[in-house]
């Protein structure tokens, strides 16, 4: 789709958990979403957006995705007639009627509604397995085929998921056994394991993988059904990533998780004590520049790839972090040690010296006037400077702007290009192979 500036368009937009239906099981899916569509086409509106669809944490916030790279499993449309792996007689037993009433009464009941979309996901792959995968049917070599495609982040996403599984579903990787807390170290663990348990936790990352080529395949269907009722879907994909994420877990090297990006304090509304004296921490970690353009940007290549493959248009949340970025040298769960501090002892606790307090302080001179931070402003800053950050140039070397202008059509395509990956991925040869065994 092409936007030109001489046609409006007018469009709506709605999360798709709130996409609520007679017969949903208690969130909104792809089903919802081609209700939505037609909606929309009924009101002659060309446009609708949501919010981020990646999957989501025990948080079930779309900003703070497992993933900046799949889709959440409970926008899935599940029901036999969106699902042909699941049969209907195995849909009846999952989904009682006393279930559904209580799903569908009241806002989502994410503790109930995840492990049943689970359940029943679990139940089609099975079904999948049996009747396809094992005798190479057309619908086998489909999926095969998206294993391919989708190499260069599936086969890590699907380990990740295991290993969460394996630590009581916790994200929070550098908690996790030792032998999991990175790729290599968790790929030797596995090929450790006696044959029999190696092989089932390698059938459990393909169910991993199989629910991501559910959900690609339904949402490129709608997409393609948006299409051809001249309503497109317009995406989200926020600047920053999760820091217990797959993302983080698999490219450690791409993220600085010294700092942790947010905002500037806000002082004028009174939002809480620790954002209106230090601002907003939002745990996200700063990107390492200087290693994504050595890589070619290949991960944000393949990011931006993933949503054009669901989404007509997106929008890039918090677009401004690719020219500056408010940063901390804590993680959110050390506000509370920090909200009683002055910006000398914070410095001192920090390893910033004085030169973080007194650029501290400027900062917030400059936005109580109304003035915004240069480009890597604040705390970032000041340490960075008293430590003599590789990567980042002082601040005064910068000239002051009144505004700055991103040009999103020269980054998104260049980004979209398709790259290749030298790293051979386990996606769709060692996990497939075994489970062809059987």
């Amino acid at each position: 789709m092409k936007l030109c500036p001489e046609h409006s368009l007018a469009g709506v937009l709605e999360p798709v958990f709130a996409i609520r239906t007679e017969d949903d099981l208690g969130i909104g899916d792809t089903g919802s979403v081609r209700q939505m569509i037609d909606w929309c086409h009924r009101h002659r509106l060309s446009i609708f957006q949501t919010l981020p669809i990646n999957e989501t944490s025990d948080d079930n916030s779309p900003y703070n995705a497992i993933s900046s790279l799949a889709i959440e499993p409970a926008t899935i449309a599940v029901s036999h007639g969106h699902l042909p792996d699941l049969s209907p007689k195995k849909f009846r037993e999952l989904t009682t009627p006393d279930l559904l009433t209580e799903l569908r009464d009241g806002p989502v009941n994410y503790p109930k509604v995840k492990p049943l979309k689970r359940a029943l996901l679990q139940a089609a792959f099975e079904s999948f397995l049996q009747r396809h995968f094992n005798h190479e049917t057309p619908r086998a070599l489909h999926f095969r085929a998206f294993l391919r495609e989708n190499a260069d982040w599936l086969s890590d996403y699907a380990l990740f998921r295991l290993l969460m599984e394996e630590n009581g579903e916790s994200p929070a990787w550098d908690r996790w056994s030792p032998a999991h807390r990175g790729p290599r170290r968790a790929r030797t663990w596995l090929l450790s394991l006696p044959e029999k348990r190696r092989d089932a936790l390698m059938r459990r990352q393909l169910f991993f993988m199989y629910v991501q080529w559910i959900a690609f395949s339904q949402w490129q269907a709608v997409k393609a059904y948006g299409a051809a009722k001249k309503v497109y879907l317009m995406g989200d994909i926020p600047f920053g990533v999760g820091r217990y994420s797959a993302d983080v877990w698999a490219n450690r090297p791409i993220f600085d998780l010294d700092w942790s990006g947010g905002a500037p304090p806000e002082r004028t509304f009174k939002v809480d004590p620790f954002t209106e004296k230090w601002g907003q921490n939002w745990g996200v970690p700063n990107y390492r520049w200087d290693e994504l353009r050595r890589h070619n940007f290949e991960w944000w290549r393949t990011r931006v790839g993933n949503l054009q493959k669901v989404f007509h248009l997106y929008r890039i949340d918090h677009v401004l972090g690719f020219f500056r970025i408010y940063s901390f040298p804590w993680t959110p769960d050390r506000n509370a040690e920090f909200l009683p501090l002055t910006e000398t002892a914070a410095a001192a606790k920090t390893g910033g010296g004085r030169d973080f307090a007194r650029r501290a302080r400027r900062l917030g001179r400059n936005h109580r006037r109304g003035r915004r931070p240069r480009l890597r402003a604040g705390l970032r800053a000041a340490h960075a400077a008293k430590a003599g950050h590789p990567r980042l140039p002082h601040p005064d070397a910068f000239p002051r702007t009144r505004r700055h202008v991103f040009r999103p059509e020269g980054i998104s395509a260049s980004l979209a290009r398709p790259t290749r990956h030298a790293r051979p991925s386990a996606a769709g040869s060692n996990v497939a192979g075994v489970l062809g065994k059987h």
